[in-house]
């Protein structure tokens, strides 16, 4: 479903929606170069369980040891999870990328409107933004999502 869109380019964001059976996988994007940057899952605090599942594997199919796998927000992994509202919410962003505030922003907003899953992707890059560039593309990602759903 989409795109939509909401922004004067270069700092214009934009969403793409997909469905899984009900639940909902988010692209967004926007600026001069998108890219992927970070990943958020936001799960609906009614089907939460103590244990959240998540195992980070190698290819091989084996769980990494767990020196490679860090141990949630501030390890090395870039795996953070935020646990407030009706979602929790668990963020891996890449090294040197900063996508996680419009990834987890998405992934929770969707996940608490509908009550599903939502797997949301953010990578939105502008060459040389300052603060006030930064601060209103986040300003049109709020837009963007606060007036479409």
């Amino acid at each position: 479903m989409g795109p939509f869109s909401h922004g004067e380019a270069p700092y214009d964001i934009h969403l793409e929606l997909r469905f899984a059976g009900e639940d909902i996988i988010a692209i967004v994007s926007g600026g001069t170069r998108p890219h992927v940057g970070a990943v958020a899952l936001a799960e609906p605090e009614k089907g939460r369980i103590q244990d959240s599942g998540f195992r980070i594997q190698d290819c091989r199919g084996g769980n990494l040891p767990p020196e490679r796998q860090g141990k949630g927000q501030g390890q090395d992994s870039g795996l953070r999870i935020q646990d407030s509202g009706a979602a929790r919410v668990f963020v891996v962003e890449g090294v040197g990328h900063k996508d996680a505030v419009l990834a987890e922003m998405f992934a929770r907003g969707l996940c608490e409107k509908y009550g599903v899953s939502v797997c949301c992707s953010a990578g939105v890059h502008v060459d040389c933004a300052g603060p006030e560039e930064i601060a209103l593309m986040v300003e049109n990602a709020k837009a963007l999502l606060r007036d479409n759903f």
